[in-house]
């Protein structure tokens, strides 16, 4: 485990925390993602992860992104000038609650380590993003975690499933999530978008 026994949910039996390094995770987008989709904030991801989602130009700063629509089945949101579509939404997805890489991503950026979240499994057919919902509620060892709060439960199947995937057709958007370097650098590989965090790059 890469956090102190005191940063989870489970308290119970008492284990011995053992210093053995430290462990260094990214913010990774959608392979799709445009390039322009290169940074988040301390403030984006409290706020991402809180909501679930949000528009694209909030973390691109550009004008065009705040025209950009894209057809899907999502609905229209009272679009200027009659049209047609939805702004491009940037989506949270991550790890479950027994993640590392959970906890110190959330420590880090203020979201809080054990905060209920609002995170996106999506359903991928041949490696294409098809639709997606948050992740149902759960009761693990007793311990309720409510909709959208559970994740996916291996670092190598979020790069590969969910970084790797196409999205916009199907979701209206990209995902953000976070992962250890060695993850980060094999969904890179394969096309997703290494972010910077405050403007900083890794």
């Amino acid at each position: 485990m890469d956090s102190f026994q005191s940063s989870t949910v489970y308290t119970s039996p008492t284990l011995v925390d053992r210093l053995v390094g430290a462990g260094v995770y990214v913010f990774v987008a959608s392979k799709e993602a445009t390039a322009r989709l290169n940074n988040i904030t301390t403030q984006l991801a409290q706020v991402l992860w809180n909501v679930g989602n949000l528009p694209l130009a909030l973390f691109t700063n550009d004008p065009s992104d705040h025209t950009t629509l894209v057809n899907s089945a999502w609905g229209d949101h009272n679009l200027p000038g009659g049209a047609s579509g939805n702004p491009v939404q940037v989506y949270a997805t991550g790890r479950d609650y027994g993640s590392g890489a959970r906890i110190v991503t959330f420590i880090e950026t203020g979201i809080g380590a054990n905060a209920n979240v609002q995170q996106y499994r999506p359903t991928t057919s041949s490696g294409v993003t098809t639709t997606h919902a948050l992740y149902p509620a759960v009761t693990i060892n007793g311990i309720f975690f409510p909709p959208g709060s559970d994740g996916n439960t291996s670092n190598g199947n979020l790069a590969t499933t969910v970084l790797d995937s196409s999205t916009l057709a199907g979701i209206g958007g990209y995902y953000i999530s976070y992962l250890p370097t060695l993850d980060a650098a094999n969904a890179v590989a394969a096309g997703a978008r290494l972010l910077a965090y405050n403007g900083v790059p890794y």
